[in-house]
């Protein structure tokens, strides 16, 4: 959809044009290394654990580089993800932790570390928490058998479960649980069960719940095209992500955006940043950073990382892309947007909000005399209605 992009420009050193934050940042942790594989799954990572050392090494040394950066304004949140984080020893993670406090303003309100099943002991959860990390985010999935194979996950039922009455049995108050729908085979009976233990029995302060896609160059995108794995359809999906949005309503959850429901209190800090168009750095292979007009990222390839931990390519964000992009990340959440907030000319806004008198009539949004709030039903139309957007931005430039 977004094409509008400058040339990208590879650098072997951080850029001194990238201008420093003005305002609080994030911080992301790349961890790439996984046990196995999972069937669905696109991101970047190794199975060597013997290079987690080497990894380690380059990491500090790239957090380095970044320091006038991490420097400029006080941390607020970290996010070590993945990969698997939870696969780090000790000393490693207590390395990485050690050289963020000597190389930011170290002020964070939220450290999250993405977790396995398999790595939940209650010796785990207690270093953590001692280390700082005050969040966790558990990689569930699903806690049927059957689709935990078809997916490809390591962790059965059995483990995952304990896993998450281990969480809540040693007195983690933040944490969160992410859970894979609409997967063949899945049905909204299943889906009710495993959710009302999530939401009633363990009360998890935080859901994330995905639909299952087929990335390429996965294991099921290869299945898929040797006609052994075929997707749901799009009505089903719909259906199955509606029925959550209600099922969890009655639980006390918010909706707060496309794939994220939370209890009062435990919205996720660090990917609401994201959201919100504020600055972060990301470090690790194939980890991305913004800074306004600037994006950047690393390349996915370990190898070459552990060699020169800064080795990165860079663009420049245009106006109109700009704009683009307030629209997609804003438009993932359900507070409502104000319209004198919406970076566009007055002449914009009114086309803008005729476009949307008709989403109204969809079911999409709902609007007010202050701005505009997507709907749940306006979330599967999501890139429909981007698509207008990017019309009227067209337009305009």
């Amino acid at each position: 959809m977004f094409s509008h992009r400058q040339k990208t420009q590879t650098l072997l050193n951080p850029p001194d044009y990238i201008p420093l934050p003005s305002s609080p940042i994030g911080i992301y942790i790349h961890v790439p290394f996984c046990r196995k594989a999972c069937y669905y799954c696109d991101f970047y990572f190794s199975v060597r654990k013997s290079w987690m050392e080497s990894y380690t090494q380059a990491l500090l040394e790239e957090i380095k580089a970044w320091e006038p950066w991490l420097k400029a304004q006080a941390v607020r949140t970290v996010y070590f993800g993945g990969g698997t984080p939870s696969w780090l020893s000790f000393r490693l993670l207590q390395k990485i932790m050690d050289a963020l406090q000597r190389c930011t303003i170290w002020q964070p309100v939220e450290i999250t570390l993405e977790a396995n099943p398999e790595d939940i002991t209650r010796e785990n959860l207690l270093f953590w928490r001692d280390l700082g990390i005050n969040r966790l985010s558990l990689g569930v999935q699903s806690l049927s058998d059957e689709i935990l194979q078809l997916l490809g996950r390591k962790a059965t039922a059995d483990i995952t479960r304990r896993a998450i009455e281990l969480i809540g049995g040693v007195g983690w108050e933040n944490w969160s649980v992410d859970v894979i729908f609409a997967v063949p085979g899945q049905t909204i009976s299943l889906m009710a069960q495993e959710l009302r233990y999530l939401a009633e029995k363990i009360q998890v302060p935080h859901i994330s719940l995905y639909g299952l896609t087929i990335e390429p160059r996965t294991v099921l995108y290869k299945k898929q095209l040797r006609g052994r794995f075929e997707a749901i359809s799009d009505e089903a999906y719909a259906e199955m992500y509606l029925f959550i949005h209600d099922f969890l309503g009655r639980y006390g959850y918010e909706h707060y955006e496309v794939s994220n429901w939370s209890r009062a209190g435990f919205h996720s800090r660090h990917n609401l940043a994201y959201w919100e168009g504020k600055p972060y750095v990301g470090l690790g292979p194939s980890a991305h950073s913004y800074i306004s007009p600037y994006r950047w990222w690393n390349k996915p390839d370990l190898r070459e990382y552990m060699k020169q931990a800064v080795n990165i390519e860079v663009e420049k964000i245009d106006r109109r892309e700009m704009v683009l992009e307030w629209f997609m990340l804003r438009f993932r959440l359900s507070r409502e947007i104000r319209w004198e907030d919406i970076p566009i000319s007055q002449e914009s806004l009114q086309n803008l909000k005729f476009c949307a008198s008709s989403w109204v009539e969809r079911g999409w949004v709902k609007l007010s005399s202050q701005g505009i709030s997507i709907l749940p039903y306006g979330w599967l139309w999501l890139d429909t209605i981007l698509k207008e957007v990017l019309e009227l931005v067209v337009h305009a430039a």
